[in-house]
């Protein structure tokens, strides 16, 4: 029972929280039936049978409806493509960017020490 209200609290569509109900529903009836037993002949228990079967019915097709949702969400989430495409390229110029200035920087630093190599040359010398 406790798994139950676990699912029930992650539930985040109503179309979940229709599944779930119908489940909940075909499990009621399945006890009730397991509680009183099987009585063969009688119109109430054939209503109930076919109760049970038309329940369980919905709810297999209600979650399947789901599953096609969530899966529809994530194949539809083309929109999102042309803004995922432009930070992309603001990245890559973002780096070459970086690129370019760690390149200047070497440069830099290679000159210096050039100089000092220089210097500390002319210094030995004299």
């Amino acid at each position: 029972m406790e798994k139950l209200f676990e699912i029930a609290s992650s539930i985040t569509n109503p179309i979940s929280l229709t599944a779930l109900f119908f489940l909940i529903l075909y499990l009621l009836f399945k006890g009730v039936i397991a509680k009183v037993g099987l009585q063969k002949g009688t119109r109430g228990q054939q209503l109930l049978k076919q109760l049970m079967r038309t329940v369980a019915v919905i709810a297999i097709i209600t979650l399947i409806l789901v599953f096609g949702l969530k899966a529809y969400k994530v194949y539809s989430n083309v929109d999102d493509a042309p803004a995922l495409i432009e930070l992309n390229n603001q990245l890559e110029q973002n780096q070459n960017q970086l690129n370019k200035s760690t390149d200047s920087i070497v440069k830099k630093t290679e000159e210096i020490k050039t100089k000092i190599e220089e210097v500390n040359k002319e210094d030995l010398t004299l």
